[in-house]
């Protein structure tokens, strides 16, 4: 496949001339369209998706993001010249929920140089409603020596049949917290009833194997298994998981700061990637908050594998709003409810 050019390798994917990512079985996930400089993938809203508050984590908008950010640049690539994610960054309008049904992330290429790509995505559902705005810088790497010859032809790929549905087709039970719960408990009493498995995990976190497994007022650390369900064709961690796994641990750590009957939504999230993370080994995020104001509250994450070696570096900001319930029927859209202005 690599001696062919980007965008003949992903359109050959397209068109089910190449086996699927294990990412795609977990998710759903898949891409509709390919062309120069841009690049189409789609999410059907599962239940698997879900937070304790019955609406997705805006991590979610980002996971769909990678790909389409990605390959992008890719599309634009001669034969053998692979890239590598060093940066993502989004803005979150709104969240998404199973009424949703699709999330369709559109990438277009900004820059393509010769080491260093630039792309942005936008996020929207199936009724047209825009998510979330983003943008990515990979690195491109040199053109591998020797480039290998151009294939004169393809071998077929038979289809992939399972005797199960994939996870994201399952039946779920969402998990979501009663109203009893969020008015008689603050956001540090209901994180900690998590790590102490008195309450249930919500279905997203249950889907990729995340926990949060220490928590005190304003600092939070979860773990996540890397497994081969999160992998890309490359075999490594895809960029998306880093990302949701980074939002879950900076608004955790801000959950943890709150009252009673307080709602908050994410307004934006910046990850650094450092390392790619193979399976085998366990992500552990630790994200504490810098700043706590009356309605922003601005956070800071480390994720490492394993042996510690540093995977990625994220922060993120993140509006408060008293006297507000967190509920699904009436979600906190941040494209409506920015921060007031604080002082120092």
């Amino acid at each position: 496949m690599f001696g062919l050019s980007g965008l003949e390798q992903l359109n050959i994917a397209l068109e089910g001339g190449s086996i699927a990512p294990p990412i795609h079985h977990l998710t759903g996930l898949r891409p509709t369209e390919f062309g120069i400089g841009s690049a189409t993938f789609i999410l059907p809203a599962s239940p698997w998706f879900q937070s304790a508050a019955g609406i997705f984590l805006s991590g979610i908008s980002a996971f769909a993001a990678d790909a389409p950010l990605g390959t992008s640049i890719y599309t634009t690539l001669p034969a053998a010249t692979p890239l590598i994610t060093s940066e993502l960054s989004m803005s979150f309008l709104r969240p998404a929920t199973v009424e949703s049904q699709t999330i369709i992330a559109r990438g277009r290429l900004v820059h393509g140089g010769s080491r260093v790509g630039l792309s942005e995505v936008m996020v929207e559902d199936s009724a047209g409603r825009m998510l979330a705005h983003g943008s990515s810088r990979c690195f491109i790497f040199p053109q591998l020596e020797p480039v290998p010859e151009r294939p004169k032809e393809l071998e077929p790929v038979e289809p992939q049949v399972y005797e199960t549905p994939d996870p994201y087709l399952r039946d779920v039970v969402p998990e979501t917290l009663s109203a009893e719960v969020l008015e008689q408990s603050s956001g540090l009493e209901i994180t900690k009833a998590h790590v102490e498995g008195k309450l249930a995990r919500p279905a997203w976190a249950r889907l990729f194997g995340a926990r949060t497994v220490e928590a005190e007022e304003g600092k939070v650390t979860l773990t996540m298994p890397v497994t081969g369900w999160v992998t890309s064709g490359m075999g490594t961690l895809y960029g998306g998981a880093t990302a949701l796994f980074a939002d879950a641990a900076l608004l955790t750590s801000v959950y943890t700061t709150l009252p009673e009957d307080t709602a908050t939504a994410t307004l934006d999230i910046k990850v650094q990637y450092v390392r790619p993370a193979y399976p085998g080994t366990d992500l552990v995020a630790r994200a504490q908050v810098v700043h706590r104001g009356r309605t922003l509250a601005v956070a800071n994450c480390e994720i490492s594998n394993s042996e510690g070696k540093l995977i990625a570096l994220a922060t993120g900001s993140t509006i408060i709003i008293p006297g507000r319930k967190i509920e699904a029927a009436n979600p906190v859209i941040p494209a409506d409810e920015g921060p007031d202005q604080e002082a120092d």
